[in-house]
């Protein structure tokens, strides 16, 4: 299980690194539209993707609290990367001028 997240990882990171090795003027963009009759397309396009979001969200605490509170040896390795993980988004919004 531990071998198939640690390559799941790899995997990850390598299709991120691809697409960002690309330049910013390759990335394929559309327009938003402001027109009243496109609105519920796109509320209901953000409303899906918050929904998915809240449910994926949802599984992984399940699952991780799950097999964290299930054995003492594993809670003491869980907890930890999950105290980091929980402060990486904050090093998105430090910058040094």
């Amino acid at each position: 299980m531990a071998l198939l997240l640690v390559l799941g990882l790899i995997a990850a990171a390598a299709v991120a690194a691809r697409g960002m090795a690309q330049p910013l003027s390759a990335l394929q963009t559309s327009r938003l539209s402001l027109d009243p009759k496109d609105l519920p397309t796109t509320r209901f396009g953000s409303t899906f993707r918050m929904m998915l979001a809240l449910i994926a969200s949802i599984l992984f605490t399940l699952v991780y609290g799950t097999v964290a509170a299930r054995s003492r040896r594993v809670e003491l390795l869980l907890i930890p990367i999950l105290d980091i993980l929980q402060s990486v988004p904050i090093l998105g919004f430090s910058r040094s001028r």
